[in-house]
């Protein structure tokens, strides 16, 4: 409580839109601090009148969560415990991909050596590796190995995906009226796969 009190001053040395969240955090803990009150999670998305099921907890009530992993990481030190995967993305498509008996090169090069694979395929960082799985429309030029990639994740995996979990496909968004955009499903896909892994190592 100290801490966080002392982020919000005045010359606190931090950014004031962070300040104003900090302010706000700070409003709502001492609301709820010492009554017993936990932080309510749910899933966030409902559809067609049904509550998804799956895929990432988002708090409802007083909660760190939407805040800046830094300032996360300084209000929860020697508190809470951090719980993160390497390379969560890559290393569950993967993993879906053996299910269905497929795999990928550029896949297997980015878990063996990161930095190998974005100097062969020309990317900047991590997250552009990201944004082909996650991307239904692929941007131009890619390396082949990547379009491998993308090919198999989502013209041979993606149709058995939807097969296999169509409630995941469900809560997906749309492109147009009943036009599924399979970069949502991907990720509503990996989602489910992660907080699952998450939670059983908890």
């Amino acid at each position: 409580m100290d801490v966080l009190k002392d982020l919000t001053k005045k010359h606190s040395g931090v950014p004031q839109d962070i300040k104003k969240q900090l302010k706000v955090y700070h409003s709502l803990f001492n609301l709820s601090y010492g009554d017993g009150k936990e932080t309510v999670y749910s899933f966030t998305n409902k559809k067609r009148n049904q509550e998804k099921r799956f895929g990432r907890l988002y708090a409802t009530s007083t909660s760190l969560q939407g805040m800046k992993k830094d300032f996360r990481s300084a209000l929860a030190a020697g508190v809470l415990q951090d719980i993160d995967m390497v390379a969560a993305a890559p290393s569950i498509f993967k993993t879906i991909l053996s299910v269905y008996n497929l795999n990928s090169k550029a896949l297997d090069l980015y878990l063996e050596n990161r930095d190998e694979a974005l100097s062969k395929y020309k990317l900047k960082e991590k997250s552009d590796f990201l944004r082909v799985i996650f991307s239904e429309h692929p941007p131009q030029g890619l390396h082949p190995e990547l379009m491998e990639m993308h090919k198999t994740l989502y013209n041979v995996a993606y149709p058995q995906i939807a097969a296999d979990y169509p409630v995941i496909v469900q809560f997906s968004k749309e492109r147009s009226v009943s036009v599924v955009n399979k970069g949502s499903v991907m990720a509503n896909v990996f989602q489910a796969v992660e907080s699952i892994i998450l939670m059983e190592g908890d």
